[in-house]
């Protein structure tokens, strides 16, 4: 599944990254490895953070040039209510027991993420049901695999 969505973004040399619910980090390390070059994990779970700061250090000795990569411990939704960058690709992987998935995208949607002609991928039980449409985000794929999905949206302004 990863691999397939990294496809289908295609090229992300120079983009930024927003990793939202980042586990381990192993989504922002693929899109590092594939040319992001600025990364925001977002992670509630603080027994999270040592794996994901372990995970990134391969991406800081690859020598790929990154300009900035941080880590905050901390709920998304928090995040997303405060005042924050826009980012080319954000990702969004709730726990599949979280039943709001529709509010993730709202609060997304309001935050501004992502960039204006951003994706923004939300990985959901292929059971929950998403809007086409936001205010500003416009679902434009979805892709299933097994028991799940991702459905990409993008800003169009």
């Amino acid at each position: 599944m990863r691999e397939s969505m990294f496809a289908a973004l295609g090229d992300l040399r120079g983009a930024s990254f927003l990793d939202l619910f980042a586990g381990s980090g192993i989504m922002t390390l693929e899109a590092l490895s594939r040319g992001a070059k600025t990364a925001l994990l977002i992670e509630i779970d603080r027994r999270k953070r040592r794996i994901i700061l372990e995970n990134l250090k391969i991406a800081e000795g690859d020598g790929s040039g990154l300009d900035e990569v941080r880590l905050r411990i901390m709920p998304v939704e928090r995040v997303l209510r405060g005042s924050m960058r826009r980012y080319d690709v954000v990702h969004i992987d709730p726990p599949f027991s979280m039943s709001d998935k529709n509010g993730l995208l709202v609060l997304a949607d309001r935050a501004g993420q992502p960039a204006s002609g951003g994706t923004l991928i939300l990985h959901h039980p292929s059971e929950n049901r998403l809007p086409d449409t936001t205010d500003n985000l416009r679902l434009y794929d979805i892709r299933a695999y097994g028991q799940s999905r991702l459905a990409f949206y993008t800003r169009d302004n």
